[in-house]
């Protein structure tokens, strides 16, 4: 709704719903006997997700010169049914209930004001708050050194958030530069019953995350620059609950409660370089990080034969590398961006010996990525797009992941003078987007997972005018952040 030539109100919202069932198998074969154990579950749910967005601008009388209002709030509840048939290590039946109830909310004030030509300000502040309550409910019964344990689990978990921040840009001649600091202020709240055991977690901390962007004009089209940032990302509630995600007879997945949030300061030395309508950038980094969240699994204390995945925290990871990206444009209908990026890791990690002794584990590790994605404006209205990815080889604490590639086609159409258009893409055509891995720690293994990779997608747009469709889609975005991070 414009409500005039410099104020206007967007609404948005989104509801999702979802009905599912299937069967999951996890047969089991004893090396030394070839005996086999048929093992199968069946599952089901009734998945129901609401969002609604409200976002309010006001622009002053001078260019870039603004106010925003932004206020989201979502809903979910995604029960999950599961009737569990076991033949391994003994022939067991049982039923699995879950239940994931979240409600978030999250509201941003944002102030930009560009005070002369070489000088902009900017601030702001949020404030959110996530509440989850997550429960599995069990007639199961498990034996522990002939006591009987009910794994049955409740965790009700609440975040509340504040943060400001301010941002001060200025560019003297050839040297720009913006100098910004962000202060948060998170509150963690959660409360679990295990076996009739409460335990509960408690975090309340103030942190402050500075940044500063330095670039320096050495010619009219190259650019010098160096950067520095500090940032955090705090663990989610699937990285926190003890709820076990998933369970088979030798492997359940479950969060862990006592998670760590992971802070990284990131040093970057950067040269940008422009040659007619094309660019070529080229960076190096160093990243320090500590308590790095990583996926592991583990020996299950209670039985020497049974393995947990969980999230844990190590305790410091040093990255360095490079990144180097094109942006070309080699004809009026083509255009392309390659980019590839080459990290050496470090990492560090605190296990326990057969004794219950810390020490501490190091490895080294190599990363390769690169990407690729062009632009063929057949017609004024007729676009195609191509889009291609490869992922190296990846050694971590417990084992090495293999390379992984996609490609991905699609087409667009547009019509209506620019306002309507139709769209379709096809996302890993050759199928070869999954992970393989090998584990040597804590015993030999061989994983090959895949997920919903592969896709076809087909849609529709109509535009009544203005930025609407943007805006929602920013507002989208910020929904499904589920890495812990903040950023405005």
């Amino acid at each position: 709704w414009f409500i005039d030539d410099k104020t206007a109100l967007t609404v948005y919202t989104n509801q999702w719903f979802g009905k599912g069932s299937g069967e999951i198998g996890s047969d089991i074969r004893e090396t030394d006997t070839n005996k086999f154990h048929p093992n199968n579950s069946t599952f089901g749910g009734d998945w129901k997700s609401q969002d609604y967005s409200l976002n309010f601008k006001r622009e002053f009388d001078k260019p870039d010169h603004n106010l925003i209002l932004d206020a989201f709030f979502s809903k979910a509840n995604n029960p999950d049914a599961r009737n569990m048939h076991n033949t391994y290590p003994e022939d067991d039946i049982y039923f699995e209930d879950r239940v994931n109830k979240t409600d978030n909310i999250r509201v941003n004030l944002d102030y930009s004001n560009k005070i002369s030509d070489n000088i902009k300000l900017e601030a702001g502040v949020q404030y959110r708050n996530e509440k989850n309550d997550n429960t599995l409910l069990t007639d199961r019964r498990v034996d522990i050194e002939g006591t009987l344990i009910d794994p049955s689990t409740n965790f009700d978990f609440t975040r509340d958030f504040f943060s400001a921040y301010v941002n001060y840009n200025q560019k003297i001649g050839k040297f720009g530069m913006q100098l910004g600091v962000r202060a948060e202020q998170f509150k963690d709240k959660g409360d679990y019953v295990y076996n009739g055991i409460e335990a509960s977690i408690k975090n309340d901390k103030l942190d402050f995350f500075p940044s500063a962007f330095l670039t320096y004009d050495i010619t009219e089209k190259g650019q010098l620059s160096f950067n520095y940032s500090r940032r955090i990302d705090r663990p989610w509630i699937g990285q926190l609950s003890p709820v076990p995600e998933w369970s088979t007879p030798l492997m359940s997945s479950v969060g862990n409660p006592d998670l760590k949030p992971e802070y990284t300061d990131n040093f970057e030395l950067g040269y940008l370089q422009r040659v007619g309508k094309n660019s070529i950038s080229a960076n190096v980094f160093y990243r320090k990080i500590k308590d790095n969240i990583f996926r592991s699994v583990l020996e299950d204390e209670t039985n020497p034969e049974k393995y947990i995945q969980l999230y844990e925290n190590y305790d410091k990871v040093n990255a360095y590398g490079f990144e180097l990206s094109f942006n070309l444009v080699p004809t009026k209908w083509w255009s392309s961006n390659i980019s590839g990026d080459f990290t050496h890791n470090t990492m560090v990690v605190t296990r326990m010996d057969d004794f219950k002794k810390p020490y501490q584990y190091e490895i080294d590790a190599n990363r390769l990525t690169a990407r690729m994605n062009n632009t063929f404006k057949l017609t004024k209205s007729i676009s195609l797009q191509h889009f291609f990815m490869y992922q190296g080889k990846y050694r971590f604490v417990q084992g090495e992941m293999q390379d992984m590639w996609r490609m991905d086609l699609g087409a667009r159409y547009t019509f209506m003078q620019g306002r309507a258009s139709l769209s379709a893409r096809v996302s890993d055509i050759f199928k070869t987007f999954y992970g393989r891995l090998e584990m040597y720690d804590p015993s030999r293994g061989y994983g090959n997972f895949r997920w919903e990779a592969q896709t076809l997608n087909i849609g529709f747009t109509y535009n009544f005018g203005g930025k609407v469709r943007s805006r929602a889609e920013a507002q989208q975005n910020k929904s499904e952040n589920k890495s812990g991070g903040v950023g405005f």
